[in-house]
């Protein structure tokens, strides 16, 4: 069973309605890699940080990349909080970034969001700074907003969709917002309240001080996706329903449709599982095993699996919604359109490779799709590829 994948995928839609480009009824659809994607790029240089891989604090595996207008590839690296520019053939052209307080600085590991309006990189590091460079990475300006950024979506015209929360006593605020990048003001369309007490996390004495949290691991998950075209996406993968807010004479008229899956139901074996490798990794690290006992509360997990572990959608704006399963399939998933008609259930093959999706942009261009991944039996396996989407009827 699948229940370990954490994956959040950097979107980018196509703004029109473009004739469907993938074939949804197939079993399975073939990912071919172009083995003449960035030639040039010294991957043992730009990524020599690929074997200490931390996936808490998001170093290692984590590379944030966009693509120019005139084709330059731009990869952050949160570990040495550096900026890479590249051609297209993968020769580095500048190195930019610091870490520091100032405007144009990294305070923290920063996340690089993309391109606005093929002008503006756009990054964000801590405590709601938004820092923009133009392509050449010159500092540009920074805006900071009064929320937690949790995401930051750079669309059209200016306009950027915020997605963040604003910490209570209580509770934490979930808000959408859209941010004009010329006013520097923004506008909430959408917010919900959760509660900070819930059944299925642990907070705990943290090994360095303070305290720390973890979940069932099979909890909820509020994924936000935002199309070229202003429309947003948004869905709590324990629901069927998927919210979809299109912009409008200056507002979002919502709208939306529901999943079809069948989630897979948790077993008793894998809650004993999680109850014993918990109680291991307290004690590993010197902290009291009382704090598993919550685990057998009986509303710590939840019935079922979530519906869907994340989505990603295509040229088309068909939306893609990876499924867990127990066919041992690791990009297994379902296809609808924007109104819910069904197209297909269907998998992504790809041969020598492991596509990173934790944290990691998967963009969908032209027919092809771009990510990072690790490439089998290479010294250093670590690198963005390039990929055919072909159809391979099963």
């Amino acid at each position: 069973m699948k229940t370990s994948l954490a994956l959040i995928f950097f979107l980018f839609l196509a703004g029109e309605i473009l004739p469907q480009s993938i074939d949804f009824s197939t079993g399975s659809i073939q990912l071919l890699p172009d083995e003449t994607f960035l030639p040039k790029a010294d991957w043992n240089a730009l990524f020599y940080d690929w074997e200490t891989a931390n996936k808490e604090n998001g170093t290692g595996y984590h590379k944030d990349f966009a693509f120019g207008h005139d084709g330059r590839v731009i990869i952050s690296n949160r570990s040495n909080y550096k900026v890479y520019i590249l051609d297209k053939s993968g020769q580095l052209i500048k190195t930019f970034g610091k870490q520091g307080g100032k405007p144009g600085e990294f305070l923290f590991r920063q996340d690089f969001h993309g391109i606005l309006d093929d002008q503006h990189l756009v990054f964000s590091d801590h405590q709601g700074r938004i820092n923009f460079f133009n392509l050449d990475g010159n500092f540009v300006k920074m805006i900071t907003i009064d929320f937690m950024p949790l995401n930051i979506y750079p669309d059209k015209g200016g306009k950027i969709i915020l997605k963040g929360h604003v910490p209570m006593k209580t509770y934490s605020r979930k808000v959408l917002a859209v941010l004009d990048y010329n006013t520097e003001k923004y506008n909430i369309f959408y917010s919900y309240n959760e509660s900070y007490d819930q059944p299925n996390r642990i907070i705990f004495p943290a090994k360095t001080g303070g305290t720390t949290s973890v979940g069932s691991g099979h909890t909820s998950r509020w994924i936000t996706k935002v199309g070229n075209s202003g429309l947003v996406f948004s869905a709590n993968n324990a629901r069927p329903e998927i919210k979809l807010f299109t912009p409008q004479q200056g507002s979002y008229i919502e709208s939306g449709f529901e999943v079809k899956v069948d989630p897979l139901p948790i077993l008793q074996e894998d809650k004993d599982a999680y109850y014993e490798n918990f109680k291991k990794r307290l004690k590993e690290n010197g902290v009291d095993t009382v704090y598993a006992e919550k685990i057998r509360n009986d509303d710590f997990f939840p019935e079922h699996m979530p519906y869907y572990y994340n989505i990603l959608v295509d040229e088309s704006n068909n939306c893609m919604f990876f499924i867990y399963n127990n066919e041992n399939k690791d990009y297994l998933f379902q296809a609808y359109t924007t109104t819910g008609k069904f197209l297909g259930q269907s998998e992504f093959v790809l041969e020598g490779y492991e596509i990173l999706f934790q944290s990691n942009p998967v963009i969908i261009r032209d027919g092809y799709l771009y990510a990072t991944a690790l490439k089998k039996d290479a010294k250093n396996p670590l690198r963005i590829i390039k990929c055919k989407i072909g159809s391979e009827r099963k």
